[in-house]
């Protein structure tokens, strides 16, 4: 209940144009943090590991935030194309293997 009057409150106090330290950083460490994700999901998928499910379910997550933060700080045809052929794409592979292997 919470979190819709902090939306609303952000949505008219936060500024449309904000540049930042570090930008790169944070792209680039969200980046890394998904290949380690990946890399798990690989290393539970070919174990039989009880935390496919888990980390199939954030890598889906990961890659929607990705998609989104993606679209909208940048709105170019390459930022649309990759979240629309490949990262959402991927995403609902991700979230398919976290519903099959938790069955």
């Amino acid at each position: 209940m919470a979190l819709v009057p902090w939306t609303v409150w952000l949505t008219y106090t936060l500024p449309a144009h904000h540049v930042t330290r570090h930008y790169d950083v944070a792209w680039v460490g969200f980046d890394v943090g998904l290949v380690v994700v990946f890399a798990l999901m690989a290393w539970a998928a070919l174990t039989g590991s009880r935390l496919l499910a888990p980390l199939a379910a954030a890598a889906a997550a990961m890659l929607v935030c990705d998609a989104w933060f993606d679209v909208v700080t940048s709105w170019e045809t390459e930022a649309v194309l990759t979240a629309a052929l490949a990262e959402l794409p991927l995403a609902a592979f991700c979230a398919a293997i976290a519903l099959r292997a938790r069955r």
